[in-house]
């Protein structure tokens, strides 16, 4: 019973609104961040501005007060002046004989002028804060004076005209802001839309099959470059297996016609009683059967690639006596073809991995140096123990299979490895095959956690280098 996936509770929009809402968003908090603080900033000084001038008005009261009393007493007319100081300073005064009695109170005076009740006087004393002040030219009827200034820093009405002017500036600024937050960030969303939508359509057109239609999406951003790159390679790489595979369907259908009709024409003239079943011709369609095996044979062991299920039977093998078992087996078929061996194989090389798997690397190594050589050509086989130069504890084991072959044309040489390549076009049994051999032994080499390796060059041979790590000799 197959169970239906759960939607997704995620919202899904576009990634240009999305773009655009969180430019938005981080531009609008950064735009408020900067508008509060500037304006607790702004307030802050304000206000540290406007008590260093009632320090200054103090002072001048203080002073202005001293030059009155220089006759010695208080008449009515100075504290009518007083009053009318005050009034002009935004002040409130108090003048305090020298047991610390109130002998003026502009506040109270005004009070009573206006017919303020005593609860008024006593409401309106507690908005202001008083800074006492020692007097120089008083007598023993005045001692000091004490100057009231509102609770409230910022009480003139011109004060409260800028800040609310500068508030307005502010928020005016603000609007503008949030005004253009928007047009950037659609801007910008569009800046990354516009590639990412170049890139959809390449892949659009990638799910399609039409890999050669592809655009290359230019833009600045790094990022958004490489993956239109990517999706190129895709592209090209996904060409080349369609093309591969086009190849294969071809391929197999002429490795099987010709086996298959060579059996159907023998089959049906024993039939016929045209041909007597005799041993030669017996052999000669197991011949074509034991070719129809091995085809069968290699497509398998791809499909077990291709799913990842290699298994390893690993033990400690004697990779030299392996090797050269192997070589030995192709001795008579390099003499066909007239082919000199050259052996540089270290003896007593053990490896811990498996047999059969490592057999088959070796024999697909040198089917081809035997395939695509030429007559009276060269095979060096060669097997050492190698220093790490990276890591001190390990060594590599290094097998090297060099011919003087027809080689591999340059631009072929990243493809050799890939399913149902050929570098050599003719169908002839000589050099034909199914093109997998390498595919499969760099799986089996990867399997033993190594690397193999081809370099050649047209013309003038190729060399096959296989590479495993293991854990340095401590004698």
């Amino acid at each position: 019973m197959i169970k239906k996936q759960s939607k997704s509770k995620i919202k899904i929009i576009e990634i240009s609104r999305q773009l655009s809402r969180n430019f938005i968003l981080v531009a609008l908090t950064v735009i408020l961040f900067i508008a509060v603080v500037s304006n607790i900033g702004i307030t802050y000084y304000f206000s540290k501005y406007i008590q260093s001038l009632r320090v200054d008005a103090d002072m001048e009261i203080v002073n202005y007060i001293n030059d009155l009393l220089l006759e010695k007493s208080i008449s009515n007319q100075l504290q009518y002046n007083l009053i009318h100081f005050a009034i002009s300073k935004g002040t409130e005064i108090r003048i305090l004989d020298i047991d610390n009695n109130i002998v003026l109170d502009s506040l109270a005076i005004q009070g009573k002028g206006m017919g303020a009740g005593r609860g008024q006087m006593q409401r309106k004393a507690k908005e202001y804060i008083y800074n006492t002040y020692v007097l120089e030219n008083g007598d023993f009827t005045v001692n000091q004076v004490q100057i009231g200034h509102p609770v409230n820093l910022i009480s003139k009405d011109q004060d409260k005209e800028f800040l609310i002017a500068l508030n307005v500036i502010i928020s005016v600024a603000l609007v503008f802001a949030i005004i253009i937050a928007i047009f950037v960030g659609k801007k910008v969303a569009n800046r990354f839309v516009a590639p990412l939508l170049g890139i959809q359509r390449n892949i659009l057109v990638i799910s399609h099959g039409k890999y050669h239609n592809t655009k290359r999406v230019n833009t600045a951003i790094k990022e958004l470059n490489e993956i239109s790159a990517m999706v190129e390679e895709l592209a090209e790489k996904l060409e080349s297996q369609e093309s591969l595979r086009k190849q294969l369907t071809a391929d197999i259908a002429h490795e099987l016609r010709t086996p298959l009709a060579t059996l159907k024409s023998h089959i049906e003239a024993f039939i016929d009683g045209i041909w007597q079943p005799t041993t030669e011709r017996l052999s000669g369609c197991g011949d074509e059967i034991i070719r129809l095996e091995k085809m069968v044979k290699d497509l398998s062991e791809l499909s077990s690639i291709e799913a990842k299920e290699i298994k390893l039977n690993p033990e400690s093998i004697d990779l030299s006596e392996l090797l050269n078992s192997v070589v030995e087996n192709f001795i008579p078929l390099f003499g066909e073809k007239r082919l000199s061996v050259e052996r540089k194989i270290s003896e007593g090389i053990v490896f811990y991995g498996d047999n059969d798997r490592l057999k088959q690397i070796f024999i697909n190594a040198l089917s081809n140096a035997y395939k695509y050589n030429i007559d009276n050509g060269k095979v060096i086989i060669s097997l050492s123990r190698q220093f790490d130069e990276k890591e001190a504890t390990k060594q590599i084991l290094a097998i090297i299979v060099e011919d003087t072959g027809i080689g591999i044309d340059e631009r072929d040489l990243p493809l050799v490895f890939e399913r149902f390549y050929r570098g050599e076009k003719s169908r002839s049994r000589e050099t034909g095959g199914s093109g997998i051999g390498l595919t499969i032994a760099k799986a089996f080499v990867e399997a033993h956690n190594g690397e193999i390796v081809i370099t050649s060059k047209k013309g003038l041979g190729t060399k096959l280098v296989i590479r495993f790590w293991v854990e340095a000799d401590k004698k």
